[in-house]
């Protein structure tokens, strides 16, 4: 590159003392190449330094957005207040506001034969799961479903049954599926102004409010009369 360069100059600069120019236009003339080549040489030195710069950026991990867990929690307890109500009431069918629009967009692609228009213990768990972002692909399913999902260690929940004692071990996001995985329950933990550390519904029987109990304990044991083994108790790894 550089000699072609300099051949043309000093060919063109000749041609002009040929012509009567004095000899400064043949020294110009290499000058001029010379100061040519080494901008080529930069500008090549510069263009590789891209090249390389931008195949390092191309081959970075994508920056995740999605937030730990412990974050969530606020979400989480958010909604709860949105969707459920404070205090418990046996029997009661409306819903809020805010879980009647929930369940109208999330109705929509349903897989599962799920009725009762929402008021389902696992469509409300289904639906607070998925729009707290506190997992995204809890599964469209009845309880039994539910269970089956959540006992795979591949979606990311851990079971921690043998764990827990009180609500002292318990943590808001917590899901706990009893009666023969006939019903399911999420821990909030303790939310201003609601009525349990629990939230719910039932099948039919009641919209989405706060757990008759208080105690994660009393809700399986005492208040069912079911022994340990009939309950499990999942927690979202993360």
């Amino acid at each position: 590159m550089k000699k072609s360069v300099i051949v043309v100059v000093l060919t063109m600069a000749l041609l002009l003392t040929a012509c009567g120019w004095s000899d400064v236009v043949l020294t110009g003339g290499v000058v001029a190449a010379t100061e040519l080549s080494e901008a080529t040489e930069e500008l090549s030195v510069e263009m590789a330094s891209a090249v390389v710069t931008t195949e390092a950026v191309a081959t970075e991990s994508p920056v995740s957005t999605e937030k730990p867990l412990a974050e969530k929690v606020d979400d989480l307890q958010e909604l709860v207040q949105a969707y459920a109500w404070s205090d418990y009431q046996g029997g009661y069918l409306a819903q809020k506001e805010a879980y009647a629009a929930a369940y109208a967009e999330a109705a929509a692609s349903f897989v599962s034969n799920h009725d009762k228009a929402g008021n389902d213990c696992g469509v409300f768990v289904l639906i607070l799961m998925r729009n707290s972002g506190w997992d995204k692909n809890y599964p469209d399913a009845r309880t039994a479903g539910q269970y089956e999902y959540l006992s795979n260690p591949e979606n990311g929940w851990i079971d921690i049954t043998t764990s827990i004692r009180s609500n002292d071990d318990a943590l808001p996001g917590d899901v706990i599926i009893t009666r023969g995985k006939g019903h399911v329950v999420v821990y909030v933990g303790n939310v201003p102004g609601f009525g349990s550390v629990m939230a719910s519904a039932s099948y039919g029987r009641r919209a989405p409010m706060a757990d008759r109990s208080n105690d994660i304990m009393e809700y399986v044991v005492a208040e069912w009369g079911y022994d340990h083994r009939e309950y499990a108790v999942f927690r979202k790894a993360g």
